[in-house]
């Protein structure tokens, strides 16, 4: 037995105040004689007082049980009585809530069918009478417990099984299992129940020790659906949006197939999609869009995947800090790039607060690296306890016209020709740095191999150093210059978040120290919600354009899409797979005994009850 409030056997305290109050109330009577002469023959046996006996009268015994079980109650006892189950057993419900449990090949969803028999798989542990005890998980993505009847309620549990949505990607099952055998008695026998539409690979459970129980839902329905999308741009500027069309069906089809952009209607054509098969589609888009959208119209089993939106963020611009008394001609070849945010400052002015993702530094260096890309030009000697001390810059030698030209196949390089570049000169370094590789190189007068371009990093930053000397020879002439600081710029810009997700997927967020706020507008909303501050957003069960407005610390504003679709090869084939269900087995067990919490407060309470009606019974006669 348990006690929940020991505290309360301070009531037994009053079993002796019960005790006296009766012997004091038991005096002697006082009698009416006509004479004492009769008995004055007696001699006294005791002098003095007498002492008194306990009078065991049925109140006081009725009392001191009234006290007794009041105190005891007030206690709140509890007894751990070990119950006979008759055929009790653990209930483990597996609910698949993958994007394709959205099908309506049957009505009103495969899910909704799931659902109704989750709750009659749960009124058997509750209104059943045998002790069952339930568990229900999900799985999709990832698994997750949903809720049990050892800490729900019927009704609380109903209303978690309401609130259920598909739309993941995936088919954690094995997670799940795992999950459900975690969660097990260990003294009741255990049967698990998977209710799904089995559109996925075979699980391999052959070797499961518990007995399976397969819910099927849904059939081989007719789905199409756009599977991917990307975006990228072209040389020209303008933006390349890839997608790929399938048709999950024995038969071809013939689908309107659209482009948005932005919401707005750019083209639409007539595809048809042979039986079993994907095809490959390309549009092209002028700059300017922020997202484009491609659109199957029409109707089939699973309407969430005919759509697929992706964010363009190749339109957006790196931030570059240019940092030189003589800016030009490093100025004219960011702008002729045309994809950055330029700044021009004087190194007198310059502070390492400024954010930006590349940083150019001109015959300067900084008292410390900025964050991001660093493109050192005709770098200067570092003064000492400087962290760029690094780089001790000697004189300069003479590049002849015909020196041959090293270049190391680096993505930096890609699509530069230096043939035809005369370098005049360039600055020689005391010491190669530690970490540096050279990317571009050219013999001197002398015959010595004299690094023109290198790359490293130093305490995490990531520089570039270019050692051509800019007032000689025609480098900024030619078009490998300008070609060089595109490259530069393209390698620093990138978009702070990804482009597309499938539903179901963890959007990471940006650091909550590189933005000043984040807000989103969610599909089909039009305001916005604040989660600055947040890491990760995992309420991406509904496919659209999640429309992201960032304020980063500078106070620039960057506006980026996330496209999140449901097209995904696995969840959009609709078809139960053959693989053959899974029907392990386990001893059968009839009566099991299970510990059960048994609360004697009421009953106390009710025999206390009781023993006061009968008191008032003896006070009345």
């Amino acid at each position: 037995m348990t006690l929940a409030n020991p505290w309360g056997l301070l009531g037994l305290l009053t079993l002796p105040v019960i005790l006296a109050l009766h012997l004091f109330r038991e005096r002697r009577r006082r009698m009416v004689v006509a004479s004492l002469d009769l008995w004055k023959f007696l001699k006294p046996e005791v002098h003095g007082t007498r002492p008194r006996r306990i009078p065991l009268t049925w109140l006081l015994l009725l009392d001191l049980l009234i006290a007794g079980l009041i105190s005891l109650a007030l206690a709140q006892p509890h007894l751990n009585l070990i119950l006979p189950a008759h055929k009790a057993k653990q209930i483990v419900i597996l609910l698949d809530v993958s994007t394709s449990m959205n099908a309506s090949d049957v009505q009103p969803s495969r899910l909704a069918q799931a659902k109704n028999e989750a709750n009659q798989l749960l009124a058997g542990p509750f209104f059943g009478g045998s002790g069952d005890v339930a568990t229900l998980i999900t799985f999709g993505s990832q698994a997750h417990l949903v809720s049990d009847s050892r800490q729900d309620s019927y009704a609380t549990m109903a209303e978690k099984v309401a609130a259920l949505e598909a739309g993941e990607t995936g088919h954690a099952l094995e997670e799940a299992l795992a999950l459900g055998l975690a969660s097990l008695d260990g003294k009741l026998p255990a049967e698990f129940h998977i209710l799904s539409d089995k559109a996925f690979p075979d699980p391999g459970l052959g070797s499961f020790i518990h007995p399976l129980v397969w819910h099927i839902f849904g059939g081989n329905a007719s789905n199409q659906a756009v599977l991917g999308i990307s975006a990228a741009e072209m040389a020209d500027g303008r933006i390349q949006v890839f997608a790929r069309l399938a048709n999950f069906s024995d038969k071809a089809v013939n689908r309107v197939v659209s482009l948005l952009a932005d919401d707005r209607l750019i083209t639409s054509t007539t595809l048809q999609l042979p039986a079993g098969s994907a095809v490959p589609q390309v549009w092209l888009l002028d700059r300017g869009a922020a997202s484009a959208t491609v659109l199957l119209t029409g109707g089939d089993a699973l309407p969430e995947d005919d759509t697929a939106t992706t964010g363009l963020a190749v339109g957006s611009k790196a931030r570059v800090t240019l940092v030189a008394d003589q800016p030009a001609p490093l100025q004219q070849a960011v702008d002729a790039a045309q994809a950055a945010d330029l700044q021009v400052v004087k190194p007198a002015d310059y502070s390492p607060v400024a954010l930006a993702d590349l940083t150019i530094f001109r015959g300067a260096l900084p008292a410390t690296w900025p964050e991001g890309t660093v493109l050192l030009v005709e770098p200067t000697s570092a003064p000492q306890d400087s962290p760029t001390q690094a780089f001790v810059v000697q004189d300069k030698t003479d590049i002849p016209v015909d020196a041959p030209v090293q270049v190391k196949d680096d993505a930096l390089l890609s699509g530069i020709d230096f043939s035809g570049v005369r370098w005049g000169s360039a600055w020689k370094l005391a010491a190669m740095p530690e970490g540096f590789e050279t990317l571009v190189a050219a013999s001197d007068t002398q015959g010595q191999t004299v690094p023109l371009l290198l790359s490293g990093q130093t305490r995490g930053t990531h520089i570039l150093l270019l050692l051509a000397d800019l007032n000689s020879g025609n480098l900024t002439r030619h078009p490998a210059f300008p070609l060089l600081i595109n490259n530069i710029i393209e390698s620093v810009r990138r978009a702070p978040l990804p482009t597309t997700l499938l539903t179901g997927q963890t959007l990471s967020l940006p650091p909550a120290g590189e933005y000043h706020a984040i807000h989103m507008t969610l599909p089909g909303s039009t305001q916005s919600v604040d989660i600055t501050g947040t890491d990760l957003w995992t309420q991406t069960l509904q496919p659209g354009a999640y429309q992201l407005a960032l304020e980063d610390l500078a106070g620039r504003q960057i506006t980026q899409i996330v496209g999140v679709n449901a097209g995904d090869e696995i969840e959009s084939d609709l078809a139960p797979r053959d693989w053959v269900l899974s029907t392990s087995t386990a001893p059968s067990v009839d009566t099991v005994a299970a510990a059960q919490p048994f609360d004697l407060l009421p009953w106390l309470l009710g025999l206390a009850g009781l023993c006061l009606f009968l008191e008032a019974i003896l006070a009345w006669r």
